[in-house]
């Protein structure tokens, strides 16, 4: 259900901070200025708070929560299907099928919702029944008026054209004598009779008082004719065609309706499209209606569109691992990476990809590069998500994974969001603390990295605040909501890096196996609690300890 209108999204790292959605805002706004107008900033869950505070400070949306980007059923198929109403007549639907080479058409109500489906092979046979019984092979089932309609004729006189009715065809083929008892083999108010430019024929029909008379070749009945038929409440159409013709003709006028399979699969439009795969291939069916919440067609694949579907289209900015990636990542047309983190986590793609990650101290910082550098002037909602990814991720340039270019970019910066770096640090982080706002079983997953490496599977999670007062007050409830983390998440090792802004000065709350702590080279303050003087940078200082220590435990 794609086309070249799908969005792109531009999308941080699973518990997004302030970088890694600042970035994806700033950049996809950058994107659009550089002829990317389907450019989408998302973001893996809802903004905390401080994160929140910038947004509302620079006036600016929130993005697009995508918590999943496998492939649903409406990333194949089409979401314009071709449908029909059960009492649409053979012809018209099966014109429509021919059209578009359909072998089975979705059936619809006057609301939309999907009533069934009319495989080709059924809808054969209101045309020609396979019966022993060859009088069924005259029955019509229609109206006076659908007959007109597919015979694209005229009515000389009509009567209750639009009432659905079971009729007998019969063509006036014969004599008038042998006509006249022909047509007493079938009820007179249930035929229809078929007859050229043959007045004596005409009169038979009209006095034996049959449904229908249908005259071919573009001719009349007789001004006597057509008062009797009046007064014997004949219907008279004129059909431009001969004879033969509109005899197939109106065997085309039958309603569809029996030949529609009601006993049908359909999908909500949210299904996974692995699911779909699974119980499609337990059918003979092959076309596949995707409805609403509320049963409404919205869309219809086949089972050769499950075999090449459209997969999301996604630019990762603040991360490059899988593992940190939103769910499906793996699954979805990796388009972009914008990065200032390790390399690592598997991410693999079929084609070669723009792939930028550079050493500075945010995302954001490389974003504002790339404005300056395209003489692209931010607005001043996005130069100010810019500074606070900036700010944020450098602890306001203090972090020891600040850059030059970082502090070259805050400046340049200054000019667009109309505030003193300084001050708006103190009110970014003035604006929320998470040990005040978020639950212990919230903290640990509110900032939270998942990395692997050398076997091992484990997370590293950062808080920031003014003073540590805080954490010892939760201390032990934030370790209980740790260790439950990590034994839901089947990881080998889980911490939290609680850090004081002001002392520049963090403590390391860990979960994990015995035999495991070796992999901590830090001072131990206390039982799965260590202190780290002069560390604050989760990925410059903690993880490169960490991943060092784990090499030197065995899996």
């Amino acid at each position: 259900m794609n086309d070249n209108n799908d969005p792109v999204y531009v999308i941080g790292h699973r518990n997004p901070d302030t970088d890694a959605i600042c970035a994806a805002i700033a950049y996809a706004d950058y994107l659009q200025h550089k002829k990317m107008p389907h450019a989408v900033a998302a973001c893996c869950g809802p903004a905390n708070s401080r994160t929140q505070y910038v947004l509302d400070l620079a006036k600016v949306a929130h993005p697009q929560i995508l918590s999943n980007v496998k492939p649903k059923v409406t990333h194949v198929g089409t979401t314009k299907p071709v449908y029909a109403k059960e009492e649409e007549p053979f012809l018209d639907v099966y014109s429509r099928m021919h059209k578009y080479g359909f072998r089975t058409m979705l059936i619809v109500d006057d609301n939309m919702h999907v009533t069934g489906i009319a495989p080709m092979l059924d809808l054969m046979q209101v045309l020609l029944p396979a019966t022993g019984d060859r009088s069924e092979q005259r029955i019509v089932n229609t109206s006076l008026k659908r007959v007109r309609q597919v015979i694209e004729g005229n009515f000389l006189n009509e009567i209750d054209g639009d009432k659905n009715e079971r009729l007998y065809m019969s063509v006036a083929a014969m004599s008038s004598d042998l006509f006249g008892m022909h047509i007493k083999n079938f009820p007179s108010a249930e035929s229809i009779v078929v007859a050229g430019n043959r007045p004596s024929v005409q009169k038979r029909a009209i006095d034996y008082g049959v449904r229908l008379l249908v005259v071919t070749g573009g001719t009349n009945i007789s001004p006597e004719l057509l008062s009797a038929a009046k007064e014997k409440k004949v219907s008279v159409l004129s059909s431009p065609y001969d004879t033969a013709m509109t005899t197939i003709l109106i065997k085309g006028a039958n309603i569809i309706e029996s030949a529609i399979d009601k006993d049908f699969i359909s999908f909500e439009e949210h299904v996974l499209l692995e699911n779909a795969i699974k119980q499609a291939r337990t059918t003979e069916q092959t076309l596949f209606p995707v409805v609403d919440e509320h049963k409404k067609l919205v869309g219809v694949f086949t089972k050769t569109d499950l075999a090449y579907p459209k997969r999301v289209k996604l630019i990762l900015v603040d991360h490059n691992e899988l593992a940190q990636a939103v769910v499906g990542a793996d699954q979805a047309e990796i388009l972009e990476v914008l990065d200032h983190h390790r390399v690592g986590g598997g991410l693999v793609t079929a084609e070669p990809i723009r792939f930028i990650n550079d050493t500075v101290g945010s995302t954001c910082t490389m974003i504002t590069y790339l404005f300056r550098e395209a003489e692209i002037t931010p607005k001043k909602g996005i130069a100010l998500c810019l500074a606070a990814g900036i700010v944020s991720d450098t602890l306001n340039l203090t972090s020891p994974t600040t850059t030059d270019t970082d502090r070259e970019m805050i400046k340049w910066l200054e000019n667009y969001t109309e505030r003193d770096t300084d001050d708006y640090s103190k009110e970014l982080f003035s604006a929320g603390s998470a040990l005040a706002t978020y639950s212990p079983d919230e903290v640990v997953d509110l900032d939270c990295k998942i990395y692997e490496e050398s076997g091992w599977n484990f997370s590293a999670a950062q808080v920031e605040e003014l003073g540590m007062r805080r954490f010892w007050e939760q201390r032990d409830e934030l370790k209980e909501a740790l260790d439950k983390f990590r034994v839901e998440r089947g990881l080998d090792f889980s911490c939290l890096l609680v850090t004081d802004i002001t002392k520049h000065y963090s403590l390391l709350l860990t979960s994990c196996e015995q035999r495991m702590l070796k992999a901590i080279e830090f001072p131990e303050k206390e039982d799965d609690l260590y202190e780290l003087t002069g560390v604050v940078s989760r990925k410059k200082q903690l993880l490169p300890s960490l991943l060092q220590g784990l090499n030197k435990v065995l899996k």
